[in-house]
């Protein structure tokens, strides 16, 4: 696993074992990062079940300006962190208190990434928080099983979707008033 653009391009991310962690595919991290094409410089991303932190860290490094990161297990983000010199804004816990707690503060983000256990039927909640992270132009991107039929919540509206096999990349944006 490895950065695959930007400025720490070809940079090797450490990536434990075992099946807490679930590394998002090379060509669906390429596929997200061309549909997001013109929306990355000076963006402030979430990472949401960030894992190993390579969404975020790949989108700082393609110019986004600030990268946040949620997940239960912070470890391996913090390791692969340090390999590049940043230090990230993280949440430790459950994404939903993590997303009351980023509401709260009033924080807004360009770009939400979410790839949470495909079975855990977590899309409609992460979809009913989400908005409220939200400005008008930006995206919540969800990766899931390409299986799956996303249907958009807490309006929002389907912008883009691409599969890559048995995974999908599914693009929301706020629906316009």
């Amino acid at each position: 696993m490895r950065i695959s653009g930007g400025q720490w391009r070809s940079r090797q991310l450490i990536s434990p074992q075992g099946r807490d962690i679930r590394p998002t595919a090379q060509i669906v991290k390429e596929g997200l990062f061309n549909m997001l094409q013109g929306r990355l410089h000076g963006a402030r991303m979430l990472d949401i079940f960030a894992g190993t932190g390579q969404m975020g860290l790949e989108a700082l490094s393609r110019g986004a300006a600030q990268a946040g990161f949620i997940d239960r297990n912070l470890n391996a983000l913090t390791a692969n962190a340090s390999l590049i010199g940043v230090t990230p804004e993280c949440i430790k816990g459950d994404f939903k208190y993590a997303l009351r707690e980023l509401e709260a503060k009033g924080r807004r983000f360009d770009i939400i990434f979410a790839d949470p256990p495909y079975e855990a039927g977590f899309y409609p909640e992460i979809m009913l928080m989400a908005g409220a992270l939200m400005n008008k132009d930006s995206v919540l991107a969800l990766e899931h099983d390409s299986r799956e039929n996303i249907l958009p919540l807490g309006g929002l509206k389907i912008i883009k979707q691409r599969k890559y096999g048995r995974r999908a990349i599914t693009l929301l944006a706020l629906l316009e008033d």
